[in-house]
């Protein structure tokens, strides 16, 4: 623990098996990076990697947010600004025996400034859940992208049914099997909701 503590990392953690993801949007001038530690069969954790965005540039705040599963890590970087100021991304890291390897940057087709978008990220499988939750005057949205042969392919957007201007759907988002899950904090008179959607066929 004395090895991730050093590196004063954002609270952003992911964990799957003996694989514990840290993001550090901080780092670099607001840069970002994210670390990645592994637990060995004595129970002890060393770094193994420190994922960079390969186009990174200072404000970005890679690793805001942060998802693993299996060999998979997902890094948001939601002031990233390819779409305009604070429109946001998220990069695609693979493990392929120890050794990290970048595969694709994931944007909002429809990205605009101020979005968010990769301000929560979540993965399983081969499915990815992204969330944008300044979308659209802070309505908020949710984004599912697929892999297929190591291309990653947008299939969904997703918005609340009965979503308002300032809901912040998409600031937290979940996805476990065939099912996704978005939080919208600052609906219902900011007392919050969370909606549920399932997917059927991918989508």
């Amino acid at each position: 623990s004395e090895a991730i503590v050093s590196h004063n990392a954002h609270e952003n953690v992911a964990m799957y098996g003996d694989t514990l993801i840290v993001g550090a949007p901080s780092n670099n001038n607001d840069r970002g990076c994210a670390f990645v530690y592994i637990r060995d069969d004595k129970g002890e954790w060393s770094q193994q990697a420190k994922l960079e965005a390969p186009d990174g540039a200072d404000g970005d705040t890679f690793g805001w947010s942060v998802a693993i599963h299996g060999n998979t890590v997902i890094v948001g970087a939601y002031q990233d600004g390819d779409n305009g100021s604070i429109s946001g991304s998220a990069d695609v890291f693979v493990r392929n025996g120890g050794t990290w390897m970048y595969q694709a940057k994931l944007l909002a087709p429809d990205g605009a400034a101020c979005d968010s978008f990769g301000a929560c990220v979540g993965i399983y499988d081969d499915t990815v859940i992204i969330g944008a939750p300044g979308d659209d005057n802070d309505r908020g949205s949710a984004h599912l992208f697929v892999q297929k042969n190591g291309i990653w392919t947008h299939q969904a957007k997703i918005t609340a049914p009965d979503g308002r201007a300032y809901d912040g759907f998409g600031w937290s988002v979940g996805i476990f099997d065939d099912t996704v899950i978005v939080g919208a904090p600052f609906s219902c008179v900011n007392s919050g909701s969370v909606h549920l959607f399932a997917l059927n066929q991918g989508i």
